[in-house]
C-alpha cells in the first residue's frame, strides 16, 4: 500500500502493509450430457476479497483535509481514509464460463461436425489497489480505473475429416456480440493525470482449413 505524508512541508512517499484482509469464495464446475452428442459445461467463481483494516491517503487528492470522509488521525494538513471494505484489484466478484458443444448425428463416413458456443461473463473489476472505491471516484474517472461487467460470446463450427478426405475445416466468430471491454488498464491518474487501456479485439470471423498426414 503506497502512502504519501506531509513532513516538514514536504510530501514523503513510502510503502507500508495494508493491514488485514479476508478472502472468501467458492468455485463450481461440471458438465452434463442431456442427449447424445450434446455436452454442456459450466464453471462459476465467487470471490469476496476485501480489506478488514486499511488506513491510507488519497493519491488523487480528491479527499481533502476536513472532508467528512477523513478518518480518525487526520489533521489540518492530511486526510486519512478508512478503506477497510475496499475490494481487491484485479479480482472480479463474479466470473463464469458456459461452453456448449453439439456433435451432429452424421454418418461417420462424412466426418464429424461439431457446433459449439462459449459464453463468458464477469462483474466489474478494479485495476488498482490505491484508494479508489466508488464513494470517492468521480463518475468521469470511474471507467478509467475499473472495467465494468461484460459478457462475451464465441461461436465455432468444426468439420473434422471432411468427407473422409483427411481435411479439417472450421468456421468461427469470436466476440459475436461485438462487446467493447479492456483486457488490461494502466492507471497514471495519480502521477500524469491519464490512464491507458488495451482493448480486446472486436467481432472477428474466419475460416480454418488443415490437412491430416
Amino acid at each position: 500500500e503506497g502512502l504519501a505524508l506531509l513532513a516538514n512541508g514536504q510530501f514523503v512517499s513510502f510503502t507500508t502493509n495494508a493491514g488485514e484482509a479476508t478472502l472468501t469464495g467458492f468455485e463450481l464446475s461440471g458438465a452434463i450430457k442431456p442427449i447424445d452428442g450434446l455436452e454442456i459445461s459450466f464453471a462459476f467463481n465467487y470471490n469476496d476479497a476485501h480489506y478488514d483494516n486499511r488506513i491510507t491517503t488519497d493519491p488523487l487528492g480528491i479527499a481533502q483535509p476536513g472532508d467528512a470522509n477523513c478518518a480518525a488521525g487526520s489533521n489540518a494538513q492530511l486526510c486519512l481514509l478508512d478503506l477497510s471494505n475496499e475490494p481487491f484489484a484485479n479480482m472480479p466478484e463474479h466470473q463464469g464460463h458456459l461452453p456448449v458443444a453439439y456433435q451432429l448425428p452424421f454418418d461417420a463416413s462424412l466426418g464429424r461436425v461439431t457446433l459449439s458456443a462459449n459464453v463468458y461473463a464477469q462483474s466489474r473489476v478494479w485495476i488498482t489497489n490505491v484508494s479508489l472505491r466508488v464513494l470517492e471516484v468521480p463518475p468521469s474517472t470511474k471507467q478509467q480505473v475499473s472495467q465494468e461487467s461484460y459478457t462475451t460470446l464465441n461461436l465455432r463450427a468444426d468439420w473434422d475429416d471432411v468427407m473422409g478426405s483427411g481435411f479439417d475445416a472450421a468456421l468461427f466468430v469470436n466476440n459475436a456480440t461485438n462487446e467493447l471491454y479492456a483486457r488490461s488498464k494502466t492507471d497514471f491518474l495519480a502521477s500524469l493525470g491519464s490512464a491507458a487501456a488495451s482493448y480486446a479485439a472486436p467481432r472477428m470471423w474466419g475460416v480454418e482449413v488443415s490437412k491430416q498426414f
